[in-house]
């Protein structure tokens, strides 16, 4: 906090406001630069709303919500050579294990696939 203070004694005497009380002038500052709730619902409402299992579908495949189709595919395939599980195939426990993370993967990239074709995303 002790950083922050300094940081804005700092703004304040470059602007010229060095009048009155500092935690009071700090916290009209503080005030004044927070967002009303107006605003708040204003940005809620222009950002796009991520479906939940879609998101995660997305997570799942290591890319941010809404990517293209060709960087889905992309992700989709390095995580394939990354987690097949003929690549495990000495060990019984790593291959299970592989073989869960490939269906989550297929799953993923089918569900994400599947939106694109119809054009929900």
């Amino acid at each position: 906090m002790a950083l922050f203070q300094r940081i804005f004694r700092i703004v304040r005497s470059q602007v010229g406001e060095g009048h009155g009380d500092p935690a009071e002038t700090e916290s009209e500052f503080r005030r004044k630069s927070e967002p009303d709730a107006e605003e708040k619902n204003r940005r809620t409402e222009d950002q796009p709303t991520e479906n939940l299992p879609l998101a995660e579908y997305f997570a799942n495949l290591e890319l941010p919500y809404g990517s293209d189709l060709a960087t889905v595919t992309a992700a989709w395939k390095r995580l394939l050579k990354k987690y097949h599980p003929d690549l495990h195939s000495g060990d019984p426990e790593k291959q299970r294990i592989a073989n869960e993370l490939v269906q989550g993967l297929n799953k993923a990239y089918g569900e994400i696939k599947r939106k694109y074709a119809r054009g929900e995303i």
